[in-house]
Protein backbone atom coordinates (compact mmCIF):
# COMPACT_ATOMS: atom_id res chain seq x y z
CA UNK A 1 0.00 0.00 0.00
CA UNK A 2 1.17 3.07 -1.04
CA UNK A 3 1.75 6.66 1.19
CA UNK A 4 -1.17 8.99 0.57
CA UNK A 5 0.37 12.58 -0.01
CA UNK A 6 -2.52 14.19 -1.22
CA UNK A 7 -5.92 15.19 0.60
CA UNK A 8 -9.35 16.30 -1.12
CA UNK A 9 -11.00 20.00 0.68
CA UNK A 10 -14.00 19.53 1.85
CA UNK A 11 -15.01 23.14 0.89
CA UNK A 12 -13.32 23.59 -2.80
CA UNK A 13 -13.24 19.86 -3.64
CA UNK A 14 -9.72 20.61 -4.90
CA UNK A 15 -6.70 17.17 -4.33
CA UNK A 16 -3.91 19.55 -2.51
CA UNK A 17 -0.62 18.48 -1.04
CA UNK A 18 -0.51 18.15 3.23
CA UNK A 19 1.43 20.84 3.65
CA UNK A 20 -1.72 23.04 2.35
CA UNK A 21 -4.07 21.75 5.24
CA UNK A 22 -3.60 23.08 8.91
CA UNK A 23 -3.18 21.04 11.75
CA UNK A 24 -6.19 20.16 14.09
CA UNK A 25 -6.89 18.17 16.73
CA UNK A 26 -9.27 15.54 14.93
CA UNK A 27 -9.23 11.55 13.94
CA UNK A 28 -6.26 12.29 10.92
CA UNK A 29 -4.58 15.35 12.70
CA UNK A 30 -5.31 17.50 9.32
CA UNK A 31 -8.41 20.17 8.40
CA UNK A 32 -11.07 19.09 6.64
CA UNK A 33 -10.64 22.82 4.64
CA UNK A 34 -6.90 24.14 2.89
CA UNK A 35 -5.31 26.75 4.40
CA UNK A 36 -6.86 29.35 1.77
CA UNK A 37 -10.83 28.07 1.61
CA UNK A 38 -10.39 28.54 5.65
CA UNK A 39 -8.59 32.44 5.00
CA UNK A 40 -11.20 33.16 2.17
CA UNK A 41 -13.58 32.13 5.03
CA UNK A 42 -12.22 33.88 7.92
CA UNK A 43 -11.85 37.15 5.78
CA UNK A 44 -15.22 37.05 4.61
CA UNK A 45 -16.47 36.00 8.13
CA UNK A 46 -14.17 39.00 9.91
CA UNK A 47 -16.80 41.98 10.44
CA UNK A 48 -19.62 39.76 11.51
CA UNK A 49 -17.84 37.94 13.77
CA UNK A 50 -16.12 41.17 15.03
CA UNK A 51 -19.47 42.43 15.58
CA UNK A 52 -20.60 39.43 17.67
CA UNK A 53 -17.59 39.74 20.26
CA UNK A 54 -18.57 43.00 20.34
CA UNK A 55 -22.30 42.30 21.24
CA UNK A 56 -21.47 39.63 23.61
CA UNK A 57 -18.83 41.83 25.35
CA UNK A 58 -21.84 44.25 26.31
CA UNK A 59 -24.31 41.76 26.95
CA UNK A 60 -22.34 39.64 29.58
CA UNK A 61 -19.76 42.69 30.60
CA UNK A 62 -20.05 41.97 34.73
CA UNK A 63 -19.53 38.16 34.26
CA UNK A 64 -16.36 38.44 32.22
CA UNK A 65 -15.59 41.25 34.70
CA UNK A 66 -15.68 39.10 37.14
CA UNK A 67 -13.94 36.27 35.75
CA UNK A 68 -10.93 38.00 34.71
CA UNK A 69 -10.71 39.13 38.12
CA UNK A 70 -10.54 35.62 39.54
CA UNK A 71 -8.44 34.60 36.82
CA UNK A 72 -5.33 37.42 37.30
CA UNK A 73 -6.00 36.74 41.22
CA UNK A 74 -4.96 32.64 40.58
CA UNK A 75 -2.38 33.60 37.57
CA UNK A 76 -0.79 36.20 39.89
CA UNK A 77 -0.75 33.65 42.79
CA UNK A 78 0.99 31.10 40.54
CA UNK A 79 3.57 33.53 38.98
CA UNK A 80 4.07 34.77 42.20
CA UNK A 81 5.22 31.18 43.22
CA UNK A 82 7.05 30.43 40.41
CA UNK A 83 9.03 33.70 40.11
CA UNK A 84 9.77 34.12 44.17
CA UNK A 85 13.01 34.84 44.01
CA UNK A 86 13.24 36.77 40.98
CA UNK A 87 10.38 39.37 42.64
CA UNK A 88 13.00 39.40 45.52
CA UNK A 89 15.95 40.71 43.80
CA UNK A 90 13.87 43.10 42.09
CA UNK A 91 12.23 44.77 45.18
CA UNK A 92 15.46 44.78 46.79
CA UNK A 93 17.14 46.04 43.74
CA UNK A 94 14.43 48.78 43.51
CA UNK A 95 14.62 49.75 47.06
CA UNK A 96 18.32 50.34 47.14
CA UNK A 97 18.02 52.78 43.95
CA UNK A 98 14.93 54.35 45.61
CA UNK A 99 16.83 55.01 48.75
CA UNK A 100 20.04 56.36 46.83
CA UNK A 101 17.80 58.15 44.74
CA UNK A 102 15.98 60.15 48.04
CA UNK A 103 19.42 61.02 49.41
CA UNK A 104 20.54 62.80 46.34
CA UNK A 105 17.24 64.80 45.98
CA UNK A 106 17.09 65.51 49.37
CA UNK A 107 20.61 67.85 49.22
Amino acid sequence: MGLIIHKRCGKCGEYKPFSDFNKEFNVNGISCWCKSCCHEYYISHKEENKKQRKEYKRKNKERIRVYQKEYNKEYQKKYNKKNRERIREYYKKYRHERKTNLKYESK
